[in-house]
């Protein structure tokens, strides 16, 4: 069976039209497709851009801070007891604000530790005071607003052992630290 000539050529000529039109809808497609994930890598370079300009905003500021917050380290530093002299008057704070307090000390031990490359001693302390609740909270209160600098990194209390049971003095055991300036 022979297909005619003009009847060939409209075959050929409609299987060129559906070829184009499919390779049109798929460019359409393409170009669509690309365009929507433009989009969105543009919104999120848009976040990323708003990222990075707070970040730079933050640091600046925190680039125009760092002469004064040198100078309150230093004026911390100043503040020290020099450690010659600091054993003596950690000792006769916390003597001090005990007896304020109406508590009395059983015990206090110094563990000293020089950091290195600060020139700076930091000095644990343990301490142990007995007394009633209201001596206690002073006690703490005294050592929160005192000059020197104080931190508490452990409390523990507990009633006497001489004591009834929802009654009495209490002992009160911390552990705290303190800063010294190196003698050096």
């Amino acid at each position: 069976m022979k297909i005619e000539f003009p009847t060939q050529k409209m075959i050929i000529i409609a299987g060129l039209v559906i070829l184009i039109a499919a390779d049109a809808i798929l460019a359409l497609y393409a170009i669509e497709s690309t365009t929507r994930f433009s989009r969105n890598e543009l919104a999120g370079q848009k976040t990323q851009i708003k990222l990075l300009k707070a970040d730079i905003k933050r640091a600046l500021a925190i680039q125009r801070s760092i002469p004064q917050t040198k100078a309150d380290c230093e004026r911390f530093e100043n503040s020290l007891y020099a450690s010659s002299a600091g054993y003596s008057a950690v000792t006769d704070e916390m003597t001090g604000f005990a007896k304020q307090a109406g508590l009395q000390v059983v015990s206090l031990a110094f563990h000293p530790k020089e950091l290195p490359g600060r020139n700076v001693v930091e000095l644990g302390l343990d301490a142990t005071v007995n007394g009633d609740y209201k001596g206690v909270v002073r006690f703490l209160n005294g050592l929160q607003r005192s000059k020197n600098f104080y931190i508490i990194d452990t409390l523990t209390v507990a009633a006497e052992p001489t004591a009834q049971a929802g009654a009495g003095p209490l002992r009160v055991a911390l552990s705290l630290r303190s800063y010294f300036k190196n003698a050096a």
